[in-house]
């Protein structure tokens, strides 16, 4: 569930990232009206993917398709309120609202917990909840309305089309970077059984706070680089990459503290700690591919070659991953392949943008590498 419904931003048709792009560049000026324009185009979208819904629902007989599908819709509304707050910098604001929705959604599943109705339809449900209630609130705060009449009277065909057409290749390259990131996981949730899946998933949870941090950090980064010279936006790209870095090998001796609690409290998922390195190690390739990669994409308005090079990147990984998977299924080697194609992904990414840019330096892999021995030595050390 979790997986899937890290794709549901694809609802928006490219609608966001032209919302994203544009409001948070320095030579364009914030107007509500033009918001709102913006926000009942995509309305009209979702008003749309609820009736194919409705009756994909009433076709298959599946309650829970139409629960996720709901939730997926409310999220992309809630979202588009939430990029253009982005926009505007206002992060103090987005912080109350995130605050505000998880506390929710834990006071709503801890009542599910309570009286032991634990299941994907509560979960699902709370998350429903939970993105409903912040949802209303915002659309009070901008003076938003969910009336089908208001999004039908400020729909502009040519300006939907038009903001599509240059949203639509930074949407795709987005998405398939996504699959990119998560292409061990996309590969064998089909492949593997769903206990071996759910042991080779479970390290990630440990990882969820960074990984919420690492989009903080996205989202705080790129209006603040948009709205700045393109000499500075090119000195800051070393610097930005140097220091993700850095905190990750301050961040190192967490993975200890997680085989501690894995050791006391999770020994039904002992078997994955021989899986917690090789997945920190991709989490450091994935920070520095959302943070740094996807930013400076986006602000050199290379968004074709976004794209097109995730796509070469997607055919590859995926291609080269099934082959390896044939030879070795053990959980360890799983980890390894995955690391390994990420650092190539990262490799061709790197280089192609440094050549964009005219860096002279370049975040080497040797550099990560480098993480990855001091880790084994730690974890050789305290072991012993």
């Amino acid at each position: 569930f979790l997986l899937y419904f890290s794709y549901s931003g694809a609802l928006t048709f490219g609608l966001s990232e032209y919302i994203y792009n544009f409001y948070s560049s320095s030579n364009y000026h914030l107007d509500m009206n033009e918001f709102k324009k913006d926000f009942y185009n995509i309305y009209i979208i979702q008003i749309l993917l609820v009736i194919i819904t409705l009756i994909i629902t009433f076709l298959t007989n599946s309650f829970l398709f139409f629960l996720g599908g709901l939730l997926a819709i409310i999220y992309v509304l809630y979202s588009v309120i939430e990029i253009f707050i982005i926009s505007k910098k206002e992060f103090k604001k987005i912080s109350k609202y995130r605050f505000i929705r998880t506390l929710i959604f834990l006071i709503a599943f801890s009542q599910i917990y309570f009286f032991n109705l634990t299941n994907v339809y509560t979960l699902i449900s709370s998350n429903l909840l939970a993105y409903f209630i912040i949802l209303i609130i915002t659309l009070k705060i901008f003076n938003l309305s969910l009336n089908p009449l208001n999004a039908y009277l400020n729909f502009n065909a040519k300006d939907f089309i038009r903001k599509i057409k240059y949203g639509l290749p930074v949407l795709y390259g987005n998405f398939i970077s996504m699959l990119n990131s998560n292409v061990d996981k996309n590969i064998l949730s089909i492949h593997l059984s769903i206990k071996d899946f759910s042991i080779y998933s479970f390290p990630s949870i440990f990882f969820i706070l960074i990984r919420d941090l690492i989009n903080s950090l996205k989202n705080y980064l790129f209006p603040n680089l948009n709205s700045i010279t393109e000499d500075k936006q090119k000195f800051y790209y070393n610097k930005i990459g140097f220091s993700i870095i850095f905190f990750f090998i301050i961040l190192s001796p967490i993975l200890i503290l997680i085989k501690i609690i894995i050791k006391s409290f999770y020994l039904k998922y002992i078997e994955s700690l021989i899986l917690l390195e090789p997945f920190y190690f991709c989490l450091i390739l994935e920070t520095l591919n959302q943070v740094l990669h996807s930013n400076y994409f986006q602000i050199f308005k290379l968004n074709k070659l976004f794209f097109l090079s995730n796509l070469i990147i997607f055919i590859f990984l995926y291609s080269t991953f099934i082959i390896l998977i044939n030879f070795n299924t053990s959980l360890y080697f799983l980890g390894l392949i995955t690391f390994f194609l990420l650092s190539l992904r990262f490799i061709f990414i790197d280089i192609f943008l440094r050549q964009t840019l005219k860096q002279k330096k370049m975040i080497t892999i040797v550099q990560i590498l480098l993480i990855v021995a001091i880790f084994y030595v730690v974890t050789f050390i305290f072991n012993q």
